[in-house]
């Protein structure tokens, strides 16, 4: 036997194993199938980032979105592209119908479809309305590990490459935060994560603000055959109705530097927290020392404001630098003490 591996999708997308495209629900799954697979069909890179090895033929099956919406989300990334949606011509062939892929005639059906059209990849979403049973089954890893097992053997026997978007749980394990990527783990239902050979998981980075049209989501990919990887995507879809022109505006970052910027915006924020707070002292320090006629010495004012030595001392040096108070001298006791007082100007 000579047995080789060849990429699809540079890095993300192995020629004839089964895929898993996970996420949960309005995580732009579908959409970044989209991508997927009209970057296959026309020959073009993926998200904007990954490079496709070569043309192929995709079937993309879609039981849930609609024809009007999937039609629109495809127009919207060829014109990203620079290219138009018909000129993909037979590279593309999209369906509604999705065939029960858990029943033998489902599974000629489907065979029937791949044949006709000379498929060499195809997308089935969603997952939950390609099984009839599903709902019996779903706990069973038995029962759902021979279903899925039929499916990709009967598609890798015709050499097709099989992508299945599927959700995630609606939960997390404890103490996982929702917005951070996804695992395998986090599949819904029995049998899925031991079907993956390969995986392409979504799932936001922070919660979709409604009408902004932006999406900031995480991309996990990896697989048996040993390659991973974990992205940030900022996908840009317009605030617009579709009647109004929606767009496809991607940009793909690494994990590291989403990571960075995390830190550095935490940071800032910090910083800017730290400095209203300072500046919310410093105000409180001089409101205190205009209801001391003729000024304080420093060690009322600190006890009277109520701050400790460090921060004390540090305002008041602030106050020093910013011209905000001045010198003086106060009689206590018949005595002359130092003492402070806001500048007149």
């Amino acid at each position: 036997m000579d047995c080789r591996l060849a990429y699809l999708i540079q890095g993300v997308l192995v020629e004839g194993q089964p895929c898993v495209m996970g996420g949960p629900s309005k995580s732009m799954k579908t959409s970044v199938s989209a991508d997927l697979a009209i970057s296959l069909a026309s020959y073009s890179d993926f998200l904007g980032r990954f490079r496709v090895n070569s043309q192929e033929r995709v079937g993309f099956i879609s039981a849930e979105s609609g024809k009007a919406v999937v039609q629109e989300t495809f127009r919207r990334i060829c014109a990203a592209k620079e290219i138009s949606l018909g000129t993909l011509g037979s590279q593309l062939v999209f369906s509604t119908t999705m065939p029960k892929c858990d029943t033998a005639g489902g599974l000629q059906a489907l065979a029937d479809f791949v044949k006709s059209n000379e498929l060499t990849v195809l997308i089935l979403d969603p997952a939950y309305l390609a099984f009839s049973g599903v709902s019996e089954t779903a706990g069973n890893v038995f029962s759902m590990g021979g279903m899925l097992l039929s499916l990709a053997e009967s598609l890798t026997a015709m050499g097709v490459t099989l992508i299945i978007c599927h959700h995630s749980r609606k939960t997390r394990e404890q103490g996982t935060p929702r917005h951070e990527p996804l695992s395998l783990e986090d599949l819904a239902y029995a049998g899925w994560s031991e079907f993956a050979r390969q995986w392409i998981l979504v799932n936001r980075r922070e919660a979709y603000v409604e009408g902004s049209g932006t999406h900031l989501l995480w991309l996990k990919t990896g697989g048996s055959a040993g390659h991973s990887g974990l992205w940030g995507v900022d996908i840009d879809e317009g605030p617009g109705s579709a009647l109004d022109g929606r767009t496809w505006n991607v940009r793909v970052e690494s994990a590291r530097d989403i990571r960075d910027g995390e830190k550095e915006a935490k940071a800032d924020a910090k910083q800017r927290a730290e400095a209203k707070k300072d500046q919310d002292a410093m105000l409180a320090m001089m409101g205190y020392l205009d209801t001391c006629e003729g000024g304080e010495t420093v060690t009322a004012w600190r006890r009277g404001i109520g701050f400790n030595l460090e921060k004390f001392n540090r305002l008041l040096d602030r106050l020093k630098s910013d011209g905000l108070i001045e010198k003086t001298t106060l009689a206590k006791g018949g005595k002359e003490f130092d003492a402070w007082r806001r500048k007149p100007e």
